[in-house]
């Protein structure tokens, strides 16, 4: 039996709800919807070729709105709060034959009024970049994963819950 990587230990020692095994990998992610008016902020890491809404890993013993905080703290600098539950995410994808597994809770986090917008930048922590983009302008973003755009896009009450199903003929 090939022995598998059951938790991800994360550089501040915790262990984050992520694995690899045999048959692919998985996480659970957090991740912020924040808005500042007609506009969302996005962001990228060095070497990722797109734009994904800020949040990480959640740790074991956390829940995801908490890891949502954590998250935009360690990586913007900002003590925001997280609101209500929004969007909950299945994907599912082949990358170089091994298939990759996310459930991500989106939250949203509204901008607090006052706080200069170019904060995100400001602060980002080392390999992290934000940007603000005009939801109306998102269908000319790479989006991560690219099917939340259109639900970015409209003016969706309550939850909703979406599966992305992008594996390839060399899955498993």
């Amino acid at each position: 039996m090939d022995e598998q990587n059951l938790a991800w230990t994360g550089p501040d020692g915790h262990q984050n709800i992520a694995w690899t095994g045999p048959d692919g990998n998985f996480k659970l992610r957090g991740a912020a919807i924040v808005r500042d008016g007609d506009r969302i902020l996005l962001c990228t890491t060095d070497g990722l070729d797109g734009w994904y809404l800020p949040g990480g890993k959640v740790e074991f013993g956390e829940s995801a709105a908490t890891a949502v905080v954590r998250e935009l703290r360690e990586e913007m600098h900002l003590e925001l709060t997280a609101g209500e539950l929004l969007l909950v995410t299945e994907d599912m994808l082949t990358l170089n034959g091994t298939l990759h597994q996310e459930i991500c809770f989106y939250y949203a986090v509204e901008w607090p009024e006052g706080l200069s917008p170019e904060l995100p930048k400001e602060n980002a922590a080392h390999e992290h970049h934000f940007r603000w983009v005009r939801i109306a302008d998102l269908v000319d973003v790479q989006l991560l994963p690219p099917q939340i755009g259109p639900y970015l896009m409209e003016e969706a009450a309550g939850l909703r819950h979406l599966v992305f199903d992008r594996r390839s003929s060399d899955a498993r």
